[in-house]
């Protein structure tokens, strides 16, 4: 008996097996799937109309700057209409899978809520701009600055590339004008602009590209009637567009004026400043600034040329320094600077090889060639015109040096040639250096040769006679 219920129950399944394989096939074709499952799948869609920014976030390829673009243009008839909103045809076919916009209703996307959720232009807070696609602090900076708008075309005159322009437009809005907004509050907005006549160095350098090199310049060239007045301070035209929005001279007052007039005493003076002063001007730099201190005294800026600085160096330059006004005090020191120039019968070799130019094989022939009784003398030295005129305004041949005068010291055995061991020259009887140089010594002429020193130019013009 129980067998046969086991039986029976086997036969029942296997009727239901055949059942369902009849119900699915038709002739041997396939029927067609079960409705409810296909109807089921547009129900788990991310409803482009009404979803957050989180759940639209959580679509492949879309992070916070898309979902803001997918908010900012609703409401949507179709998934097509993202492109509307700046979304590529490659992002809309890859989201089109998961996404739909429903039947839109009027409860469902209010046009007051789109609109509410776009950034206004004219009152949004510099943190609200840099959450916008692309826009980082300065241009944030620069939309502040250009306000009031009209419209978001508006932003064509604070800047704003087209391509800028472009992705924000659909996330932007400049609202309906207003007393408070659209009035009193732009007024106000010149006040937010950096005044180029009474700005410190400080707020000039939070402007965008400007370093305190510019900020200098730009103090220096005040007083400023227009924005244009720029270029006499050496500003560039790039550098100018980039500022533009962000600037203004105000109204000139007579305050501001004479605080202006003033500044050549915030200038760097040629004659008197340090060579840290002079370093921290644009393009100048250690070389430079010595040459700059060894030409001194200067009646104009143009006096710089003599001291070998080049015309491009002191356009650079020109707006950031000032020669004073002549006093004996300044006068004095200015003339005192001589001594600050390098004497070439006496300075080691590496404080020649601080010349701008000199190495280690210039200043040797320098030494050997010693002593000269004016500059133009190096040239019998082997030193080229070229560097010659580089480091004229920076030497001098100054006074005989204090070795002549100390007694010759008299060698051990006759014969014998003194080398100067600082220059690498051997001198014979007779030569005016011959044991009275500082650092030296009385040696053979065969192991002075094999040491490596040379023998004095004096002594080879003798030989050559």
């Amino acid at each position: 008996m129980f067998i046969s219920r086991r039986i029976a129950g086997a036969i029942v399944v296997g009727l239901g097996l055949l059942s369902a394989t009849f119900v699915t096939t038709v002739h041997g074709k396939e029927a067609p799937p079960a409705p409810p499952a296909a109807i089921a799948a547009p129900a788990d869609k991310v409803d482009l109309n009404t979803a957050t920014a989180r759940e639209l976030e959580e679509l492949p390829g879309v992070g916070e700057a898309t979902a803001k673009k997918i908010i900012a243009g609703r409401p949507y008839k179709s998934v097509d209409d993202l492109s509307s909103a700046g979304i590529s045809d490659k992002e809309i076919a890859k989201l089109t899978p998961l996404v739909k916009v429903g039947k839109p209703s009027r409860t469902s996307v209010p046009q007051d809520a789109v609109d509410h959720a776009k950034v206004d232009l004219n009152t949004a807070t510099a943190a609200e701009l840099e959450a916008l696609p692309g826009v980082g602090e300065a241009t944030a900076k620069k939309i502040i600055a250009g306000r009031p708008y009209k419209s978001v075309d508006d932003l064509d005159k604070a800047g704003i590339s087209k391509v800028q322009l472009a992705v924000i437009t659909p996330m932007v809005k400049v609202g309906k004008e207003s007393h408070a907004a659209g009035g009193q509050e732009p007024a106000d907005h010149a006040a937010a602009k950096v005044d180029l006549n009474t700005a410190t160095a400080k707020e000039l350098e939070e402007l965008p590209g400007v370093g305190p090199a510019t900020s200098q310049k730009i103090i220096s060239g005040r007083p400023y009637k227009s924005v244009d007045d720029l270029e006499k301070a050496g500003i560039s035209e790039k550098e100018m567009a980039r500022i533009s929005p962000l600037v203004t001279v105000g109204k000139e007052n007579h305050a501001a004026a004479v605080e202006a007039a003033d500044h050549p005493t915030k200038k760097v003076h040629l004659n008197i400043a340090s060579l840290k002063e002079l370093e921290e001007l644009p393009g100048i730099g250690a070389a430079t600034a010595k040459k700059i201190v060894a030409g001194r005294p200067y009646k104009s800026v143009d006096d710089l040329e003599r001291a070998g600085i080049s015309e491009k160096e002191m356009a650079k330059i020109r707006p950031l320094v000032t020669v004073g006004r002549e006093h004996p005090a300044g006068a004095h020191e200015a003339a005192n600077h001589v001594a600050a120039k390098v004497d070439l019968n006496t300075a080691s070799a590496k404080e020649l090889e601080e010349l701008p130019g000199i190495g280690e094989v210039t200043a040797k022939k320098i030494i050997a060639g010693r002593p000269y009784k004016s500059v133009d003398d190096l040239k019998s030295a082997g030193v080229s015109e070229k560097e010659i005129a580089r480091i004229t305004p920076l030497v001098k041949a100054g006074e005989e040096p204090a070795a002549e005068t100390v007694a010759a010291r008299v060698p051990p055995e006759k014969g014998m040639v003194w080398v100067n061991l600082e220059s690498g020259v051997y001198h014979f009887a007779g030569d005016r250096w011959y044991g009275k140089t500082k650092e030296g010594k009385f040696m053979s002429e065969a192991d002075a040769k094999k040491a490596g020193y040379k023998a004095s130019k004096q002594q080879e013009e003798k030989k050559d006679n």
